[in-house]
């Protein structure tokens, strides 16, 4: 899901695809975590050269919540997008099995893309 990023290329925002571990396991950034400057810093600290980052999730994107709060927004977006488009077929079994499919596909596109 993400990229490999040396330490001189990481910014602010960037979204961490794994646990950040000292040489002796002590983690000092969960994983689905936006880096500041203040982590770049303690990672040269402790000789870490590169992160797993994410390609996918944006610290914008999140806008200061968790990935877990981010999917369940996106998912009730969905959702209603959904029921919209399907609203003037409601009574046809077979377009409700397919309103049904796509609202499966696309939640799991999100669960996915969320690590949920």
């Amino acid at each position: 899901m993400g990229n490999t990023v040396a330490i001189e290329a990481l910014k602010p925002g960037m979204i961490v695809d794994s646990d950040i571990k000292t040489g002796r396991g002590v983690v000092l950034l969960k994983q689905n975590s936006a880096l500041t400057d203040r982590h770049i810093v303690i990672f040269k600290t402790w000789g870490i050269r590169s992160v797993p980052i994410r390609e996918d999730v944006s610290a914008e994107e999140l806008g200061g919540k968790d990935l877990k709060e981010v999917a369940q927004e996106k998912i009730q977006e969905t959702q209603t997008i959904i029921d919209e488009k399907f609203s003037d077929v409601c009574d046809d079994e077979i377009m409700q099995h397919i309103k049904k499919l796509a609202l499966e596909k696309r939640i799991a596109k999100i669960k996915h893309k969320y690590n949920v």
